[in-house]
């Protein structure tokens, strides 16, 4: 099974009217809440690459590895196996998926944010 039908994933472009006009937003759907959430916080593909990235590539290296990452609502704990995630408001762990499963995940969001028409393109 892919990891697109695997966790029921879809992206799509939706205009948004500002008052300044009307704009492009890359919107990501997926069967957990948090995680959209957590990849929603991320809307920079060059943040993905510099500061996300790294640290799954470190976990994915090291069978020791745990390290804390996350979006401005979602922290999250990367080890070598598994990504848990946190909410703050939630108690305990909110979510969690394998850590290469995340990976993928994470550079498809990225390939999204890359392709035309862009994030916060005027239309």
């Amino acid at each position: 099974m892919n990891i697109i039908n695997k966790y029921e994933i879809s992206f799509s472009n939706k205009i948004l009217d500002f008052k300044t006009g009307n704009e492009i937003v890359k919107i990501v759907n997926v069967n957990n809440p948090i995680l959209g959430e957590f990849l929603i916080g991320w809307f920079s593909a060059k943040e993905i690459d510099e500061l996300l990235l790294p640290d799954v590539d470190d976990a994915l290296s090291n069978p020791n590895a745990a390290l804390e990452n996350g979006s401005e609502t979602v922290s999250i704990y990367i080890y070598y196996q598994t990504v848990k995630f946190h909410k703050d408001n939630i108690q305990g762990w909110a979510y969690e998926l394998p850590t290469q499963d995340f990976k993928e995940i994470v550079l498809l969001w990225r390939d999204f944010l890359l392709t035309p028409p862009l994030n916060g393109t005027r239309v």
